[in-house]
């Protein structure tokens, strides 16, 4: 086996709108530089691609666009492309049309151009830097828990995300979060190494309007500080109902402040990974595999009926001219009803499968619950899987299918109808026991 890394800063100029809280927020400096972080794999007669970018999300559109670019440039073939977004708060997203309605969104089409060229670069860099690598993988928990679950059953017999801290209504949380650090790395003689690092958690420590790559890029800029000779890219996991929060900790004696907790994330991280780099498993077998699936799930209609007079409320909350305030699951949800009119009739669902010898990396185009991954490992069986949301999409949350029962923001706010949770399980099975034939 062949690895290869390359890496490209891909920081917007000032002035570019910056994704997320449903408010328009326009970035005014940099606490750390966005980039492209490219790792090639090639068993000789197969490539494979995975490129991490700090961006919020690319649309399934995009990613397509970008994957076919990149094939183009590369001879890499589309299905054997994975295009990752951290998805940090703390950076634009890319897509065909608003992400979010009425809040200003990445329209700078000389920036998107040369950000397009830009991905094509970092895959011709990184297959360019193939050199023999060993591959090795291993998993281990973090000393402390740093993600938490964010959806809560509350007393009234309510679900709500983020109920705030030390709030008397809590019942209990809602799932179980995954503190797992996933590692695999490809040792090469005469080069830097190479290491994929993974955790599952939003990236959402920072808020602002300061470009950074949040707890991500905390992580794999510590880890190649303490560690010489080493390249890391970042994935996140599957993380559509966690964050960094935990509820039941005082504020004054959480470590979670604004502005210095992704970097408390990244030492942790970096440390834990770090911790497993001599304890790493040799990867049985060195060939590669690939799959992208793609399904068409119906779209949430929830509240169609209601679509003229949210959209009147959800452009007054915008537009600060409402005369109350709404939560942001309300103001969500608000946005997603009075688009319905134009909505189309199906969502895009993207699955996609890297298959590295005898571990896996799966890919699903939005922000899954932390269900499929247990899901997923399930299926997998004694193989080692790593987990990475938003990859060649950023269509909407993935919820259970109990969450879409329970309500609460994620499923209120999706685009994706209840239909989705068994369709997301299928595709995965149905992935991995096409892999477990093969490999």
């Amino acid at each position: 086996m062949e690895a290869g890394f390359s890496r490209v800063d891909i920081t917007p100029p000032l002035g570019t709108p910056l994704t997320g809280y449903y408010k328009s927020r326009y970035a005014d400096g940099m606490l750390d530089p966005l980039e492209l972080n490219a790792v090639a794999l090639s068993d000789g007669a197969k490539k494979l691609l995975l490129i991490c970018t700090d961006l919020i999300l690319i649309d399934e559109a995009s990613s397509t666009e970008i994957r076919e670019r990149i094939a183009r440039a590369t001879g890499v073939e589309k299905d054997g492309i994975m295009i990752h977004c951290l998805h940090q708060h703390t950076a634009p997203h890319v897509g065909k049309g608003e992400c979010i309605p009425l809040i200003d969104y990445l329209k700078d089409t000389a920036y998107l151009d040369l950000l397009y060229r830009k991905f094509c670069d970092a895959a011709v860099m990184a297959i360019a830097d193939l050199r023999p690598a060993k591959p090795g993988y291993g998993v281990t928990e973090t000393p402390e828990p740093l993600s938490f679950i964010r959806r809560f059953r509350m007393k009234d017999g309510s679900t709500r995300t983020n109920p705030g801290r030390m709030n008397p209504d809590v019942v209990e949380p809602i799932g179980q979060a995954d503190n797992s650090v996933r590692l695999i790395k490809f040792e090469r003689d005469g080069a830097d190494d190479i290491a994929i690092v993974s955790f599952s958690t939003h990236q959402d420590t920072i808020s602002g309007t300061k470009y950074s790559a949040d707890w991500g890029g905390a992580l794999r800029r510590q880890m190649e500080e303490k560690k010489e000779g080493v390249k890391v890219a970042v994935v996140s996991g599957f993380q559509g109902d966690v964050n960094h929060v935990n509820v039941f900790r005082p504020a004054e004696t959480a470590p979670d402040a604004p502005r210095t907790h992704y970097l408390y994330m990244g030492k942790i991280l970096s440390d834990t990974a770090l911790s497993l780099w001599e304890k790493t498993l040799p990867v049985p077998g060195n060939t590669l595999w690939s799959k992208v699936v793609t399904r068409f799930v119906p779209t949430n209609m929830i509240g169609l009926e209601k679509a003229a007079e949210s959209w009147e409320i959800y452009e007054k909350s915008i537009n600060r001219t409402l005369g109350y305030k709404l939560e942001m699951g309300e103001k969500a949800d608000m946005g997603r009803m009075g688009t319905l009119p134009k909505a189309p009739i199906c969502q895009t669902l993207v699955v996609s499968f890297f298959g590295i010898g005898g571990i896996g990396i799966l890919g699903v185009g939005g922000e899954p619950f932390t269900h499929y991954a247990r899901f997923a490992r399930e299926k997998a069986g004694e193989k080692f899987l790593m987990t990475a949301c938003l990859v060649n999409g950023g269509e909407a949350y993935f919820p259970t299918k109990e969450a879409y029962a329970e309500g609460g923001y994620e499923a209120r706010t999706s685009r994706m109808s209840a239909e989705c949770a068994p369709m997301l399980e299928e595709v995965i099975e149905e992935i991995i026991n096409e892999y477990n034939t093969v490999q």
